[in-house]
């Protein structure tokens, strides 16, 4: 009886630990998919001048964005971003003033939050760029890497439009 109860203790944990697990077993395409949360057009203050962000639906397997930056009434800043699969990879690959750059692989990603998390860590500026819906009207992007040995972060607190 003694063993029987203390193997029962024991596997307690382990039987809840497997019925509470929720492993991600979507294919690249639903994780692509799943990204239709960034849809829309977002707007926020950024580094003295104004950030726009607009942000098609993954309808079809592609996200398209156009960016622009905004400062003493002069648009100083484009950059497009191009999400799809490749390789059998989410990936999204910037565009920054208008010529491409390198893909970014989708490593982190949680549809429940609404949080996407791409990087590159052979890359400089940037490594890694997290997109989150903070709620329905509120979308954070946060870009890091380096440049000239100095660490660089970017952080955009953007509301729809």
């Amino acid at each position: 009886m003694r063993a029987t109860l203390f193997a029962s203790i024991l596997l307690i944990p382990v039987i809840a630990i497997t019925a509470f697990a929720d492993p991600d077993t979507s294919t690249p395409r639903q994780q692509l998919e799943s990204l239709d949360w960034l849809a829309g057009c977002w707007r926020g203050p950024h580094d003295g001048g104004i950030w726009e962000a607009c942000y098609t639906t993954a309808e079809a397997g592609m996200v398209l964005s156009a960016n622009k930056e905004i400062k003493h009434g002069r648009v100083v800043m484009i950059e497009f971003e191009r999400f799809d699969v490749v390789d059998d990879q989410v990936v999204v690959v910037p565009y920054p003033f208008g010529r491409p750059s390198v893909p970014f692989k989708l490593v982190k990603h949680d549809k429940k939050k609404r949080r996407a998390e791409f990087a590159n860590p052979e890359h400089d500026f940037p490594k890694r760029i997290v997109y989150h819906r903070m709620s329905k009207d509120s979308l954070h992007i946060l870009v890091e890497g380096e440049q000239g040995g100095r660490e660089i972060v970017m952080e955009l607190k953007l509301k729809r439009e």
